[in-house]
């Protein structure tokens, strides 16, 4: 039998012809490592190189200096020649040596990975420069929990390993630690069979510690559904049966829907309304990553639909008692916020748990759930956890923190929570909303879901009318690569809000934008989304970043629903399109209207 080198440059006699051939008695060594060779560079020129390196279900680049579009080409037709492999396959990039890219070569990858990503099994990158780490973070978006961004070598290094012992260790023979290192993946159905003879598995899509949530398609009803998969456990069982009779009797447009429930094999499954979006838990981790807050706006209004889905929930007497950042999904082209999860789902009537049982997040934990008295859940509990994901979401911490759980317990039975406003101050209009919330007391918080949501509407009505400004008085940045669009906005915002045209200031691109906002803040910023240096929504993040916030954001011609969604993850609210004056100006006369301007 002749032999193969593994990824990581470690002889390994289990491979013949390139094939796996698997020794029922051992398990691989976990790797180290990886050692790059010449013969693994597939691309080079003045400025860059990149390495490749295919073996056993792990696809691995090494990038090094500039991404150009043929690098970026390079990569794409070498990830789908692995892709036609057997899965799992997984996805390792070594990113820490670029120094800059084209744009072009972000937008192909991007591109690229929206449309294929999901049928790799997990992706990792590594990165370094904070340049690379903002392009890097869009991946995140599109792939959401599949996507994985490390800036440590170790960590990298750990996952990579994982993924080497999924991809090759002996089926039946995985050990609890190679199962624990592969978490962020989820171990593929076993055979092709149909679920439950209508449910076809197309992908996996996420894995928790009772079980697996795989995409499918219902190939009766010609749909698409997020099956959940449980482990073949009691606790893992009683879980997905409480889910369904939770939903079954439920519709509400911000609760994910239920389709169906039965057994497969010896596993109990669910079979729900797939939301095709990105965790709120995402979206906060990327804005933290940018050290950018959350749009205020944005948040404010992905909290009111999820306080809104928790008011029909209560009104049949269900609780959710798992409301968290993780839970919560924003569908991607449509903005709609949908609360997930019900594995948790507790009926009035329930005795929840037993003694010394506590079911729940610790973060997100309301005090009589874990304190002596140890009540049942109520809506108020619910309101409580959602109290503590509207504070993480808007300081971009929550309540209470720290790495000892216990003490995190403890807080929220004893300790009083600082006011929003005194983290971030732009946030006194929810102070005393958010405070309510997070009483100890359960009857001190608001009675229902429903009675939240018309809060935060209020709020949200409120803070949508900046203060008017007089005539001639607004200042404004109008970035975009062409010169023509850039005369149409400064016309038709002299035509409508009444600023002086020449004293608009007009910048072809990215780099001159922050330049010019160097000079002091602005209260209007109109950005094309494709700019020739930099993304749209790359410039809106380190316009954010330092501190600038302009009052009004707008956003000239996305290039795709794709671009327009991340604009929206982001909280811009208001796109035009540039294809003449008079048109623009209508546009601009609506926004300014809105925010009493004119």
């Amino acid at each position: 039998m002749s032999t193969a080198q593994s990824p990581f440059g470690v002889d390994d006699p289990r491979i013949e012809n390139g094939r796996s051939m698997p020794d029922p008695s051992t398990r691989p060594a976990i790797p180290t490592d990886a050692q790059w060779l010449e013969t693994d560079r597939a691309y080079q020129d003045a400025r860059s190189a990149l390495y490749v390196r295919d073996a056993l279900g792990l696809l691995e680049y090494r990038a090094v200096g500039h991404m150009s579009p043929a690098m970026a080409e390079r990569i794409i037709e070498f990830s789908k020649k692995g892709m036609e492999e057997e899965p799992p396959v997984y996805s390792f990039a070594d990113m820490q040596g670029l120094t800059s890219y084209d744009l072009d070569a972000r937008l192909l990858l991007t591109d690229w990975l929206a449309r294929n990503g999901r049928r790799f099994t997990g992706v990792h990158v590594l990165t370094g420069s904070r340049l690379i780490r903002m392009a890097v973070s869009m991946a995140k978006t599109v792939l959401g929990a599949q996507f994985a961004a490390h800036t440590s070598v170790a960590d990298f290094d750990s996952a990579r390993a994982a993924a080497w012992l999924h991809c090759n260790e002996p089926r039946g023979h995985r050990t609890q630690n190679s199962t624990a290192l592969c978490s962020k993946t989820t171990l593929p159905l076993t055979d092709d069979r149909l679920v439950d003879d209508r449910y076809q598995v197309l992908r996996q899509l996420g894995r928790g510690g009772m079980g697996s949530v795989y995409l499918a398609e219902d190939v009766r009803l010609e749909r698409m559904t997020a099956l959940k998969l449980m482990n073949p456990s009691q606790d893992a069982s009683m879980l997905a049966r409480r889910e369904a009779r939770a939903l079954a009797s439920l519709r509400d447009e911000n609760v994910a829907a239920i389709y169906g429930a039965g057994r497969h094999d010896d596993r109990e499954f669910v079979a729900m309304e797939y939301i095709d979006g990105t965790s709120v838990e995402d979206l906060l981790y990327d804005h933290v990553e940018r050290e950018v807050e959350f749009p205020r706006i944005f948040a404010l209004n992905i909290l009111a639909q999820v306080a809104s889905g928790l008011g029909a929930v209560h009104a049949r007497e269900l609780m959710h008692c798992d409301v968290k950042p993780a839970n919560i999904v924003v569908e991607r082209i449509t903005g709609r916020t949908v609360l997930v999860d019900f594995g948790l789902a507790s009926i009035a009537a329930d005795s929840f748990g037993g003694p010394g049982q506590v079911a729940g997040t610790p973060a997100y934990l309301a005090p009589e759930l874990c304190g002596r008295a140890r009540l049942p859940p109520s809506p108020q509990s619910d309101l409580y956890a959602l109290g503590c994901t509207a504070y993480e979401l808007l300081t971009g911490e929550p309540p209470f923190d720290d790495s000892d759980v216990m003490k995190v317990v403890a807080a929220h039975v004893e300790a009083t929570p600082e006011r929003p406003s005194l983290r971030r101050p732009d946030l006194s209009c929810v102070d005393e909303l958010l405070l309510s919330m997070l009483a100890k007391d359960p009857k001190e918080r608001p009675v229902s879901g429903t009675q939240v949501a018309i809060a935060l509407r209020t709020i949200i009505t409120e803070l949508a009318r900046v203060p008017r400004h007089h005539v001639g008085q607004v200042s404004a940045v109008a970035v975009s690569s062409e010169a023509a669009i850039r005369r149409r906005i400064c016309s038709a915002l002299s035509r409508t809000m009444g600023v002086d045209a020449s004293k608009v200031m007009s910048c072809a691109s990215a780099a001159e934008a922050l330049g010019t906002l160097d000079s002091g803040p602005v209260d209007l910023i109109i950005i094309e989304s494709l700019l020739a240096d930099m993304h749209g929504v790359e410039l809106l993040a380190q316009v954010r970043a330092r501190g600038y916030s302009p009052a009004i954001e707008v956003v000239v011609q996305p290039e795709s629903q794709e671009d327009e969604w991340r604009f929206r993850a982001m909280g811009v609210e208001h796109f035009v399109e540039a294809d003449n004056v008079m048109n623009l100006a209508a546009q601009f006369a609506a926004i300014g209207s809105r925010h009493g301007w004119v």
